[in-house]
């Protein structure tokens, strides 16, 4: 019977003793949780909050009622957030965070924002350089939608907390560069204040 009761107690003791590496497992796995993108800190409503609905309406000279966010993805694949914004007819607007892939440079990221993907040749096309924008960006036409109808592309490559994302600002209807940038510059000092 005495062994029996120190059997238990023995085996109790290396059980106890085990607990605190079961504890550094516990915060280990946590740390090694944290977010490796800043987007997963942002939530469906938080990308709409980036830009504001008077910001929108000044710009484009529209009415916004408001807008849906979506959260597509998962990494370490990718993760992407948009809002599509309710407008009262055109132009409508767009804004998509997406991270970016490290095996590929600024500007093939920047290019694929106008290359026609629906092409087996898969042509880039044409948009023209933004200055003081992000590390790169670009404006051009949407190349995936019909050319009878009037939309444009804002694509800026931006590193932010260290981390390199696209934000596409995508507009239907009547657009101009000086229209869209500030709404870009808007967003991106939203999105580095949010995720801070």
């Amino acid at each position: 019977m005495f062994r029996v009761v120190v059997g238990i107690c023995a085996a109790a003791l290396v059980l106890a003793g085990c607990s605190s590496d079961v504890g550094d497992t516990v915060e280990r796995s946590e740390s090694s949780e944290q977010p490796s993108s800043v987007l997963q800190k942002l939530t469906e409503n938080k990308m709409c909050d980036l830009l504001d609905d008077d910001a929108i309406e000044k710009a484009l000279d529209t009415k916004v009622e408001g807008g849906k966010g979506m959260r597509r993805g998962k990494l370490p694949m990718f993760l992407t957030y948009e809002c599509r914004y309710d407008t009262d007819g055109f132009p409508s607007i767009s804004t998509d965070l997406t991270t970016t892939r490290a095996s590929e440079s600024d500007q093939e990221v920047l290019d694929n924002v106008f290359t026609d993907h629906s092409k087996e040749s898969e042509p880039v096309g044409e948009y023209r350089k933004v200055t003081g924008l992000g590390t790169l960006a670009g404006f051009g036409p949407q190349v995936l939608v019909s050319e009878a109808v009037n939309s444009w592309e804002l694509g800026v490559v931006s590193s932010v907390d260290g981390d390199r994302l696209l934000l596409t600002i995508s507009v239907l209807g009547s657009a101009k560069l000086e229209q869209v940038k500030p709404l870009a510059e808007k967003l991106l000092a939203n999105l580095e204040s949010t995720v801070r």
